[in-house]
């Protein structure tokens, strides 16, 4: 006749358990993988670091790959200088590689990410860079 105790388990990890109870002396081992529901990763949305606006029909626009976000709250390009080059609220509207109807000049944009994380419902935020190559 063992107890049986309890945690609580708050971090994806794998525990290696081995529980033993003074007044009977049983001892129980084992180990266990527990995976925590409610947490979103990078994992989960994919950005390019690279595109090439120059027409060809290959990697001509920027956008968002996710397979489990379902609302985008933000989606904003700046360029080195900081200035907002590039921002929306649909996911579906990529960055065409423009500025104000021109085209952007070759370098480094950096990009700020806002989703909806559909397993807790929570805010997440990416940031990165991408290179538009003329």
């Amino acid at each position: 006749n063992c107890p049986s105790p309890v945690t609580v388990i708050d971090t994806s990890i794998q525990y290696d358990v081995t529980i033993r109870a003074r007044e009977t002396n049983c001892t129980v081992s084992d180990s266990v993988s527990y995976r925590v529901p409610g947490q979103c990763s990078d994992a989960y949305v994919y950005v390019p670091n690279v595109f090439s606006p120059n027409g060809d029909g290959t990697n001509d626009e920027l956008r968002i790959y996710s397979r489990k976000f379902t609302e985008l709250i933000s989606f904003t390009i700046y360029d080195r200088w900081g200035n907002n080059v590039f921002s929306t609220e649909d996911a579906e509207v990529p960055w065409d590689g423009t500025i104000n109807g021109q085209e952007a000049p070759s370098g480094v944009y950096v990009y700020m990410l806002r989703l909806v994380c559909p397993i807790n419902n929570s805010v997440v935020s990416y940031t990165g860079d991408v290179t538009l190559l003329r």
